[in-house]
């Protein structure tokens, strides 16, 4: 093709409709942004509210993440009515309310992250939100949100991943929470929510195997998805956002709900850091393609189910810090554990951790090192530090003596 064509061609293409600010990129922006952007950087720092939104229905994916606007969200959002992706994670944005009620406008927005903002605020309810009909993914994480889990979600029927950890919600987990039918990962670790695990949980269709996963795919707007987590820093998932129920460091009481074992699609079950009583259930031996399975730091009692030896994919278990007795199953798979996913449990017993000073959960002296200590440091060391000691003394006189003489 002629350049004289080809420049031609590239000036009459459209504009890419993607607005890309993140921290890692800097990609394509639309012209309409133009004289927004002169005035920034890398990153940005500024007040949503200094800079009017055009009305740019083209445009589908806008990417803030990890700036450093403050402010509220312009009501002005509402226009983007394309807008499938929105992430303004990272940053110092206030006013939960007015975004959710400008955003919700946006009638095609399938992925809203919203992380790390909205610092101790509280988590609107219903009322003026109505909700996001064609929503795939939610993080509202790592705000420190009061308030409860809102109700608002119920209008969100095609829901796939639901992260809102690291907030302040308190009160009980929702039983509707169980009906949804596209619903394969839900993170509700470190927050402040009470009562009983509902059995409700177990309708969940994607993670009963009763429906296809279809995973959140981030491909197709050309970013990274990331699972927060502070003692771990940042996990990013590329394609892969695995089927879990992350419901650590609440409040939870009550039993492990049977139902659970429903889950058959899980990969990850985390219930640690709560008060939770009651045996562990046998039922959870059925979920076959669990991956990670975390109890540890609750009050659970009775013995570890022998049949949860068949959960060959299992490479993560912890069952430490409860009050579980008993001998560890025999098996080979949780032999590959450490002891530390049995310890605080002093009634329980496991042969190999015995074998290396672990009896009930604690930590007790090896005899081994004392085995070792004693042939180390017996008579036959004691005997050769002495005589080593002589015959550098022995050679200090000699040197002393000889150095005395020449001097006189």
């Amino acid at each position: 093709m002629p350049k004289d064509a080809r420049d031609q061609r590239r000036r009459a293409a459209p504009p890419d409709p993607i607005f890309f600010l993140g921290a890692w990129s800097f990609s394509k922006f639309f012209p309409n942004f133009i004289p927004f952007l002169m005035l920034q950087t890398r990153r940005m720092s500024s007040s949503f509210t200094n800079h009017p939104i055009p009305s740019c229905s083209p445009y589908w994916v806008v990417n803030l993440r990890r700036n450093n606007l403050s402010g509220p969200v312009p009501s002005d959002f509402r226009r983007l009515q394309a807008l499938s992706f929105f992430n303004i994670g990272i940053n110092r944005i206030t006013s939960i309310a007015q975004a959710l009620r400008a955003l919700q406008e946006c009638r095609a927005l399938a992925v809203l992250i919203l992380t790390t903002n909205f610092q101790g605020e509280e988590m609107p309810g219903g009322g003026a939100i109505r909700g996001f009909p064609s929503l795939r993914l939610l993080g509202i994480a790592n705000c420190a949100l009061r308030g409860a889990v809102p109700p608002w979600l119920r209008a969100s029927a095609r829901l796939g991943v639901l992260d809102l950890s690291w907030n302040r919600l308190a009160g009980k987990i929702p039983p509707w929470l169980g009906g949804f039918d596209s619903l394969y990962r839900i993170d509700l670790s470190n927050n402040a929510l009470a009562r009983e695990i509902p059995p409700a949980l177990a309708r969940l269709r994607s993670l009963a195997g009763s429906a296809t996963v279809a995973q959140v795919s981030m491909s197709g707007y050309g970013v990274r998805l990331y699972n927060w987590h502070v003692d771990r820093g940042q996990l990013w998932y590329n394609s892969n956002i695995p089927p879990s129920l992350d419901l650590n460091r609440n409040g939870l009481a009550g039993s492990i709900p049977p139902e659970l074992g429903d889950l058959r699609a899980l990969n990850l079950l985390n219930l640690s850091w709560n008060a939770l009583s009651g045996p562990i259930p046998a039922t959870l031996a059925t979920l076959r393609t669990l991956q990670t399975l975390d109890l540890s730091r609750n009050e659970l009692a009775g013995e570890i189910p022998t049949s949860l030896a068949g959960l060959t994919y299992l490479s993560c278990f912890d069952v430490s810090h409860n009050r579980l007795r008993g001998l560890v199953p025999a098996a080979a798979q949780f032999s590959t554990f450490p002891c530390s996913s049995f310890a605080g449990n002093p009634g329980l017993h496991a042969e190999y951790c015995e074998r290396n000073g672990v009896v009930g959960g604690a930590q007790e002296t090896d005899g081994t090192l004392l085995t070792v200590g004693s042939e180390m440091f017996g008579l036959p060391f004691w005997l050769g530090m002495i005589f080593g000691l002589c015959a550098t003394m022995f050679v200090h006189v000699v040197v002393l003596e000889s150095t005395v003489r020449r001097s006189i």
